[in-house]
């Protein structure tokens, strides 16, 4: 990524906020959450950043319906979360232990992992 592609960088502070800039669909403006992939690799017709981290929840609780979490909440707070622990025999966090590196684990969000649209770990 050049930093001169990029001409905007937004702060949604509700979904809907969010919602109105990114329902769009136009090329040139990508989720921010974590912002591990873009940081890697960005493309070149982006322009407009938009960081969800606001606007989204990163809360982790068990409730009648079952476990809920956060689109914002991070690899790392999942693995140390004790209802995450707890669900499925422990098998999310132990998974989610095997996913790149703490550093990693600490900037990546459960919902950018998802929302990138690509099969990996």
């Amino acid at each position: 990524m050049s930093r001169s592609q990029i001409e905007s960088y937004l702060r949604p502070h509700g979904p809907n906020e969010a919602w109105e800039v990114l329902g769009r669909g136009d090329a040139s403006v990508r989720v921010v959450s974590g912002g591990t992939d873009l940081t890697i690799a960005c493309p070149p017709e982006v322009t407009t950043l938009v960081d969800v981290s606001e606007a989204l929840a990163a809360g982790i609780e068990l409730t009648d319906d079952g476990l809920t979490i956060g689109a914002m909440a991070t690899l790392t707070a999942m693995i140390e979360d004790p209802h995450v622990a707890g669900w499925a025999t422990g098998v999310i966090a132990e998974m989610l232990a095997d996913v790149g590196s703490p550093l990693l684990r600490n900037t990546c969000t459960i919902g950018g992992h998802l929302a990138r649209g690509k099969l990996s770990d």
